[in-house]
């Protein structure tokens, strides 16, 4: 299992805090319905966080237990296919 960087101490890019933030507050159709059932650990008791920086990325959706990170791709990920590339590249 790989061992992610996760961010949560003070050293984080103050921009990228926000940036995760504002996604957080203006999720997606898709984003809410996975959060839906995801959220409180209906998930076999995981804990599941969203929007979550990792190695400095923004990712949907992380399961630091599981070592899991889930993305919901939508109209949005077409603009952006080879930043995707490298962010799977990286996070893999």
């Amino acid at each position: 299992m790989r061992k992610y960087r996760v961010v949560t101490n003070p050293m984080i890019n103050p921009a990228k805090l926000e940036q995760a933030k504002a996604m957080r507050r203006n999720m997606t159709p898709a984003e809410k319905r996975l959060w839906s059932v995801l959220r409180r650990n209906q998930l076999d008791g995981l804990h599941f966080r969203r929007q979550q920086i990792i190695d400095g990325f923004i990712v949907d959706f992380y399961c630091h237990a599981a070592g899991l990170v889930v993305e919901v791709d939508g109209p949005a990920h077409e603009m952006q296919k080879e930043y995707d590339a490298e962010r799977d590249r990286i996070l893999a």
